[in-house]
């Protein structure tokens, strides 16, 4: 099996819908009680979740717009197969 090959057999892990809020109230109570972790770098935690929110709201617009597009295709189908069924009844008449 290449490595191509199981890239794509690893399925992609999608937290909780929660998880902006969580990191950020995360780093938020950390600078609050004045924590340390050895091998965390809460300044790069704060960064993440500023990517997180950003991130999340690009993912959320290009969501809708999928959405849109799907709507919007879905009834110019509808129409052009009422076309379609319209003519081929005339059709075979």
């Amino acid at each position: 099996m290449t490595t191509a090959t199981k890239k794509r057999d690893k399925r992609t892990y999608y937290p909780s819908k929660t998880f902006d809020d969580d990191l950020e109230a995360f780093v938020k109570l950390a600078k609050i009680e004045g924590w340390h972790f050895s091998g965390i770098d809460l300044d790069q935690i704060a960064q993440d979740a500023v990517e997180q929110r950003v991130g999340r709201g690009e993912y959320v617009a290009a969501e809708a717009r999928f959405n849109d597009l799907h709507e919007q295709f879905g009834l110019a189908q509808e129409a052009r197969y009422q076309r379609f069924a319209a003519e081929g009844v005339r059709f075979f008449v």
